[in-house]
């Protein structure tokens, strides 16, 4: 994963519960200059990486589908990580040796690889798990309500049928 981090400005984001999408975390709502970046493992999981074509900032974070999945029944561990907003220089779709969603009371956690995590940049609501090489490996969204994980739930269930 090719990306600058500025610590010296901090993003905020929201929680978006919408139908047909399990998780959607929005840092802006400006529908233009869109680049889409897709994490997708087979034909049955994937994630989308919304950024802005021009200076590559995180726009929204969006779970498109997700078969692979397991329910938590406790509070998800959230590492320390670096806070502040990323930017993509690569914008090249992703194929992931793994995804695995574990829906945690507060939280989610998206596995895509099996390596260690390195390093953690905190954008908003989402955690990057990075490994030694900068790839992305796992991605958490923090700070979530019952009622965000219920959405996430029923979507996940329902997408699961």
């Amino acid at each position: 994963m090719n990306y600058t981090f500025d610590t010296t400005t901090n993003i905020k984001s929201r929680f978006i519960s919408e139908d047909y999408f399990p998780a959607i975390v929005q840092f802006s709502p400006e529908e233009l200059n869109n680049h889409f970046i897709e994490y997708s493992y087979n034909d049955t999981d994937m994630f989308e990486l919304v950024v802005d074509s021009e200076n590559g900032i995180i726009k929204q974070f969006t779970l498109t589908l997700c078969n692979h999945f397991k329910e938590q029944d406790i509070n998800m561990s959230i590492p320390d990580a670096k806070e502040g907003s990323i930017y993509f220089n690569d914008t090249t779709d992703v194929q992931c040796d793994l995804f695995v969603l574990s829906i945690y009371k507060d939280g989610l956690h998206i596995s895509i690889s099996d390596k260690s995590a390195y390093t953690f940049l905190k954008c908003g609501q989402l955690i990057f798990a990075l490994d030694d090489t900068d790839s992305l490996i796992s991605l958490y969204i923090t700070n979530l309500s019952s009622d965000d994980i219920s959405h996430v739930l029923r979507e996940v269930h329902y997408t699961d049928n």
